[in-house]
């Protein structure tokens, strides 16, 4: 038996792997650290000293300057040594927490400061409030404040002129509309899609704070903000608007009522779009905030494959709902329904294979077929 192993041994052909060389040479095989026995010694008592100095720093109660402990605490994390700190850095955490939240999260901090508080509190575990973060950057003019979205002074705050160009054009289209909805008696219309605007332009604002920190939702939060940048909302509301008499108001309250169909349309439009746009996104220049699919990795520790398969039967369970709301009795009647219906069809169209609404190229066979070729009879 012996015999047979080693000579089907000594037939198997050696698997060679062509590795690189190493870029350090033979220097660590020849490093002996029975020479450096002194040297290491004396760091080691300088980084003992280095280490109880700051451990003074972060236990010190007389410095009650929480910005300077927050500061030295992310300082701390950025260096990779608070393993060192644990304990220290915790009870200190949840103090000064408690203090902000004692305040209801109120102060004077600038928008660096207060991102990086955010930012701490965060990777603690601490829910420190988005809307600090919206008020300092309304405040530092980044931002508008809410109050100012639809108001034309507000135009000379933005910081380009292409968004006050932007800016005024979505202002005069909204304008044309609630003129013509009035002479219709659907004044309401125009205001409907006006606050489907609002809501849109205040998710990009949340977006824009969790950026400016760093900050990864959970995937339960990303979808909560993520639903409204589908846009689906405003696409509907505004599908109503050219409907006369055939969308009343109740149309538009069942729009916004959080009904299945519409919830269903913003996830699929939501997370196909993210499915096929992420890797991009987090490629371009200045950053992108996380997607629904980073959000999902993060959470639940897997890779982008396993999240994807995980994200595509929330999909699938999402197309159920809306089949379910298109069985008798309707909520709605029917040439409601099929506006959203209508609109998630041309979703799964554009985001299918490759984010066709950035990459028009991709859909251009199907929007020539259906619109452009003859049908063959």
């Amino acid at each position: 038996m012996a015999s047979i192993i080693s000579s089907k041994k000594e037939n198997l052909p050696r698997p060679f792997g062509h590795f690189p060389p190493s870029i350090w040479g033979d220097c660590f095989m020849n490093f002996n650290a029975q020479d450096y026995s002194e040297k290491l010694e004396e760091y080691g008592k300088e980084i003992s000293a280095l280490k109880e100095e700051v451990r003074a720093k972060l236990v010190d109660n007389s410095i009650t300057d929480h910005v300077a402990k927050m500061k030295l605490i992310d300082a701390v994390e950025r260096l990779g040594v608070s393993y060192h700190y644990e304990k220290e850095i915790e009870g200190l955490v949840q103090q000064i927490f408690e203090a902000y939240a004692k305040k209801n999260f109120e102060g004077d901090d600038d928008l660096h400061t207060t991102a990086l508080l955010f930012r701490v509190f965060r990777q603690h575990g601490y829910k420190m409030p988005c809307a600090e973060i919206i008020k300092n950057l309304s405040h530092a003019g980044v931002l508008p404040r809410k109050q100012s979205w639809w108001d034309i002074s507000a135009i000379e705050n933005l910081p380009t002129d292409y968004l006050k160009f932007l800016f005024q054009l979505v202002i005069n289209v909204y304008d044309e509309i609630e003129k013509e909805m009035s002479t219709e008696g659907r004044p309401y219309a125009a205001s409907y899609a006006k606050e489907r605007i609002k809501d849109l332009i205040g998710s990009y604002f949340v977006e824009v704070t969790w950026l400016k920190a760093g900050y990864v939702p959970t995937f339960e939060e990303y979808m909560r903000n993520g639903r409204i940048t589908s846009d689906s909302q405003i696409i509907i509301t505004s599908s109503f608007i050219g409907m006369k008499d055939m969308a009343d108001q109740k149309a538009f309250d069942w729009v916004i009522s959080g009904s299945k169909t519409v919830r269903a349309t913003e996830v699929i439009g939501r997370l196909m779009n993210d499915i096929v746009s992420h890797e991009e996104e987090q490629t371009r220049a200045g950053g992108h905030v996380a997607s629904g699919v980073e959000c999902y990795m993060k959470e639940h520790h897997m890779n982008r494959e396993r999240a994807v398969e995980e994200i595509k039967t929330k999909i699938k369970y999402a197309w159920k709902e809306i089949n379910e709301e298109f069985l008798r009795p309707t909520p709605m009647p029917m040439h409601i329904l099929m506006r959203a219906l209508n609109l998630v069809r041309t979703e799964h169209v554009f985001y299918k294979d490759i984010d066709g609404y950035t990459y028009s190229r991709g859909v251009k066979d199907d929007i020539m077929a259906t619109y452009a070729a003859p049908i063959p009879i």
